[in-house]
């Protein structure tokens, strides 16, 4: 399917359909410029009739003799559209592609796995979908192209609970399509590869117990998802068992009602009144007081009782203004935001992985909108009625994802999930001197509170640390260990916002040595949006992976 028109063609690349509950959808094109000028191209998808999203575009131009991939890619809402449309040089062509797009969000529909195209559905569901005695409830979806097609952004695999791919297929992929898997199991997600594989470095190895009956396989962590690796052979062989062999390959990170339906960072009722009852009362009693009682005393002690017909009207208008001005000072000039992350810091690999939360409440529209990186997947929270008057939401690509008009509206409170994996180079910085042990703060943001495990297992702690001071730290022998209580995958599996104030608390029950926690008062991991100011209140957590293992000396 494609579209040719004005020099330009476009191409509608293969994909597939989200039928979860969360995640990103993605329309995909080739698009090439055969034409003698450079050309200004804008792909775009507006509703037919939505509750929620109104309108997606892309603009961006096209040099001559050059073609690339492109995609208009969303979190999943309901969003019911004719087609992908294209303009080029701002004018529309009559052809559209993918026509007919209907989407929604399926809250009670299976968990949904990406599976290789060499395994068939057959096989698929005698594992995994019940007819050997198990049922995992889960779907299988897989790709229309081959997997050298496979997107290069990781949020292309959110909508999916896990993967599963042959070690062969995954030889095919481009090593752009490679890094995207990788970053989607880092942010959350789970893979089984069938066959020989290695996977990368921070990928680490950990034990568990096998079914009974079945062969040796491998499983790993990295960030806060799991890898697994088995014999190809083990798929005749589970085909038969009566248990569901791999019960940890399907995460959930949006599962619970609770987090589908709420924010952990939700507004109470008292925040969210911005003008006061009482006080408009007040102002109205004494303006009746004062027009009333009181100015027909003051004139008739004048004797200029005729003055009133001047004296009310003044009055009224007077009234009227510090109404005003009360409006748009406590009214229209509202604005409370609240943030909360959760980050996974790789010092050795400059890498961060980090989840968290946005709240927003606004007495006045704000059409600038949020706006986040292409390394970030967003998950509003959104009402599940198909009567409100949440509509109209506008989403931009151009240079960023800028969710626009629609998304802040007057008196209505904005919950986002957040997850994000990106490239950082912030860190902790441990030194000896004096013979105490030190630390630097080079994570941006002031610090409430430092934790470090050493390799002996040994728990130092240092507070009230500013961005880029050095402090010394001191020993805490009550909650030292020698191994985490609580594995980051395990973290992330429980919900994570669960877990934060114990990580707060019991900071020896997350840490391995060679890792801290910082409890920093910003949630510096995530772009500051341009409507915040410097009142947000925000605090995060960063559990950090010292390159070296941290000082040998202490």
């Amino acid at each position: 399917q494609s579209i040719e028109a004005m020099g330009i063609k476009v191409t509608a690349l293969p994909g597939f359909t989200n039928n979860g509950s969360f995640g990103y959808n993605f329309f995909r094109v080739l698009v090439s410029n055969k034409s003698s000028a450079e050309r200004e191209i804008k792909l775009y998808m507006k509703t037919r009739y939505s509750s929620s999203l109104e309108y997606v575009s892309r603009s961006f131009r096209l040099a001559v003799g050059e073609s690339r991939n492109e995609a208009l890619f969303f979190p999943l809402m309901d969003f019911s559209s004719d087609g992908l449309r294209v303009e080029v040089d701002g004018i529309p062509l009559r052809d559209k592609l993918f026509s007919y797009v209907s989407l929604y969000r399926n809250y009670y529909g299976k968990k949904q796995v990406l599976v290789d195209n060499r395994l068939s559905r057959k096989e698929f569901d005698a594992v995994f979908a019940g007819s050997g005695g198990h049922s995992s409830g889960v779907e299988m979806s897989q790709f229309e192209g081959s997997n050298s097609q496979l997107d290069t952004n990781w949020l292309s695999f959110t909508q999916f609970n896990a993967l599963i791919f042959y070690a062969d297929s995954i030889a095919e992929m481009k090593s752009q399509t490679l890094k995207a898997i990788f970053d989607y199991l880092r942010a959350g997600g789970s893979m089984l590869v069938l066959g020989d594989f290695s996977p990368p470095d921070d990928f680490v190895e950990y034990s568990f117990k096998n079914p009974a009956g079945l062969p040796d396989f491998k499983g790993f962590a990295g960030g806060f998802g799991r890898l697994f690796v088995v014999p190809e052979e083990i798929m005749s062989i589970v085909s038969t068992a009566t248990a569901d062999p791999f019960p940890d390959l399907y995460p959930d990170p949006h599962e619970r009602i609770s987090l589908r339906g709420h924010s952990p960072l939700p507004f109470a009722d008292s925040e969210l009144e911005t003008v006061s009852a009482k006080w408009l009362m007040i102002i109205i009693y004494a303006f009746a007081f004062v027009i009333g009682p009181v100015n027909v005393y003051v004139l008739h002690k004048l004797k200029r009782k005729i003055w009133v017909f001047w004296t009310v009207p003044v009055a009224s208008i007077m009234c009227c203004g510090i109404i005003l001005g009360y409006y748009i000072v406590f009214e229209s000039s509202t604005l409370k935001v609240k943030k909360r992350s959760f980050t996974l810091l790789d010092e050795k690999n400059n890498r961060a992985i980090t989840m968290g939360c946005m709240s927003v409440f606004s007495s006045a529209s704000r059409p600038e909108g949020f706006k986040f990186g292409f390394d970030t997947e967003i998950l509003p929270l959104l009402p599940r009625s198909y009567r409100n008057n949440d509509g109209g939401k506008f989403i931009l690509l151009d240079e960023n994802q800028s969710l626009t008009e629609g998304w802040i509206r007057p008196k209505i409170p904005r919950y986002l999930h957040l997850r994000r994996v990106n490239y950082r180079r912030e860190r902790l910085t441990f030194e000896k001197q004096n013979d105490e042990l030190t630390v630097m703060n080079g994570l941006g943001a002031d610090a409430q509170n430092i934790y470090f495990m050493n390799h002996q297992g040994r728990l130092f702690e240092c507070a009230n640390l500013k961005a880029g001071a050095k402090g010394r730290m001191t020993e805490v022998f009550a909650t030292a260990g020698s191994k985490a209580k609580y594995s980051i995958t395990k973290v992330f599996e429980q919900q994570w916002y669960d877990h934060y104030d114990k990580i707060y608390s019991l900071p020896g029950n997350y840490l391995n040595p060679g890792m801290y926690i910082a409890h920093l008062e910003k949630a510096s991991f995530f772009e500051k949006q341009p409507f915040e100011r410097d009142d947000s209140e925000e605090d995060s957590v960063v559990i950090g992976m010292i390159s070296d293992g941290g000082p040998k000396w202490f």
